[in-house]
């Protein structure tokens, strides 16, 4: 249960950090959820409809039991990652730059030198090893071991 409390929180942290709320909104919504107890039990109601309505399309299914999520898989590292690059405005072929010099044999296939930036940053995580990942992470100025935060989310 634990780590599935964990898991949780690094994906509601990952999603707010990737979201367009500004740091005003975020004290509010903190504010609310600490304080406000019909706000959060409105958006526990909310987010428990949002996962029965969406557990039949998605093919999800309730367990008690914790998932492993690899790193390509893992929407939080990606969207962080992406708004690391972003706010250092690091342009395409100083990524693809950065990604050959960790992992050489790291292949763009003409489709993939043509994607968006993220999905640059998705293909990269789900073709590199888990070393690889951490090198790039700490290229872009991540001390994912430092971190608890993020070396947890480099870990799963």
């Amino acid at each position: 249960m634990e780590k599935s409390r964990e898991k949780i929180f690094r994906q509601v942290l990952a999603s707010i950090i990737g979201s367009s709320l500004s740091p005003s909104e975020l004290r509010v919504l903190s504010d609310l959820l600490a304080s406000d107890r019909s706000f959060s039990y409105e958006l526990g109601a909310l987010l428990h409809d949002m996962s029965r309505a969406l557990a039949p399309q998605r093919n999800l299914r309730f367990s008690d039991e914790p998932e492993t999520a690899s790193m390509s898989n893992d929407n939080g590292l990606i969207e962080l990652t992406y708004s690391i690059v972003k706010r250092r405005k690091t342009s395409r072929s100083k990524l693809v730059e950065i990604f050959r010099s960790i992992a050489p044999n790291f292949v763009l296939s003409k489709v993939d030198q043509s994607l968006p930036v993220r999905d640059l940053i998705a293909t990269f995580f789900e073709k590199s090893t888990t070393h690889q990942a951490h090198e790039f992470l700490q290229e872009l100025g991540v001390d994912v071991t430092r971190d608890e935060y993020l070396g947890g989310i480099g870990r799963r």
